[in-house]
């Protein structure tokens, strides 16, 4: 049992020292993946996909379903409701956080603003890597949330500005 455990502990001993991670994905980690080490974040990083998105590109559809988890590193994008810019997202948010785990349609369409670089996650890879450990799930649902009191904070702004409909 002792030298089961050990081997484990090498293991992602090994693995975390030899994980290297570019600048975006070193952002992210430390905005979001902080508890995980940096070997569990390659496993997830590993698992999506980084790419250059252009401007108007969708990243959910109002009433359709989110097959991937989107997190903008650079550029931004707008959220739309009815046809209505109701809000923005910019870089080192979550975009299908709320939906896509449930397998929900998108509450709102988000479209690029310009240019963006997104890593982005199939739903059934995000689900898999989460089911691994009960850290790896933690850490995931904990990055959600941050996420969800930072897009709270954000509206409250906005309807405290007056800039968004009631």
């Amino acid at each position: 049992l002792v030298a089961g455990n050990s081997a484990l502990l090498l293991r992602n001993l090994w693995r975390s020292l030899r994980a290297r991670v570019t600048a975006a994905e070193a952002d992210l980690i430390a905005r979001h993946l902080s508890g995980l080490s940096r070997g569990e974040a390659r496993l997830l990083l590993d698992a999506g996909e980084w790419v250059d998105l252009p401007d108007a590109e969708a990243l959910s559809l109002e009433g359709q379903g989110v097959t991937h988890l989107s997190y903008l590193a650079e550029g931004s994008a707008d959220v739309v409701h009815d046809g209505q810019v109701v809000a923005h997202c910019g870089p080192g948010r979550f975009v299908g956080e709320m939906t896509e785990p449930l397998g929900g349609p998108a509450t709102a369409t988000v479209l690029v603003a310009g240019q963006a670089k997104v890593w982005r996650i199939e739903g059934e890879a995000l689900r898999q890597i989460a089911a691994r450990t009960d850290e790896m799930a933690r850490e995931i649902d904990a990055a959600f949330a941050r996420n969800y009191r930072d897009k709270l904070v954000q509206m409250n702004h906005l309807v405290a500005a007056g800039t968004v409909p009631y």
